[in-house]
């Protein structure tokens, strides 16, 4: 049976610089324990053999602001996001949900400090599809690709008017605009073709 040297509350400097306080497991951050990196980012948390790996927070650095501006909150594996997370940036927008091998991965939603709100289903770090609400109570309803509207999609306006149909890059190619006043315009290869009243 392998024997396990624990060390509890020590402090260790490592060649690159990294500096760490906390729980010691056969010579291996295990446990609870503290991470200061030389780039001043700081990590807070559990470890497992020497990886960031179940709860804990990792705080950025900010060198042009000089301080610790934004911060990850959630799940770690092997030293990387992964499961359920919270992201703050450094501009206010919050995502929370779920992460794999640190990227948003799955189901999330990311508000905007505009109050605007994107939900839905997230791939290696972009939503393909989801709800974006904006602030004014007007939303989209779809598809995405590297964050526009990509795909079939309804877009609902604040007046009451409706775009449905195929989307490429935020913009209507094949569908139909429904007016809150009962007109109908088709729309075809990005042009409005037919009206119906």
């Amino acid at each position: 049976m392998e024997t396990k040297r624990f060390t509890r509350n020590t402090t260790y400097l490592y060649p690159n610089g990294n500096a760490y306080d906390g729980d010691f497991v056969n010579d291996l951050p295990d446990g609870k324990g503290v991470m200061r990196f030389p780039n001043h980012d700081k990590y807070e948390g559990d470890w497992v053999e020497g990886e960031m790996t179940g709860k804990g927070e990792y705080l950025f650095y900010d060198k042009n602001r000089d301080k610790l501006i934004w911060k990850y909150e959630g799940w770690f594996k092997n030293s990387l996001f992964h499961g359920l997370g919270k992201m703050t940036y450094p501009d206010r927008t919050v995502y929370f949900g779920e992460w794999a091998e640190g990227k948003r991965n799955g189901y999330g939603q990311q508000m905007y400090a505009s109050g605007d709100i994107l939900s839905g289903v997230w791939e290696k770090d972009t939503v393909i599809y989801g709800t974006y609400l904006f602030a004014d109570g007007s939303k989209y309803i779809g598809h995405f690709q590297n964050f526009r509207y990509s795909g079939f999609g309804t877009f609902c306006s604040q007046d009451g008017t409706i775009l449905q149909g195929d989307w490429k890059n935020c913009r209507l190619v094949n569908g139909a605009e429904y007016k809150p006043n009962g007109e109908i315009c088709k729309i075809e290869d990005n042009q409005k073709v037919i009206y119906d009243y």
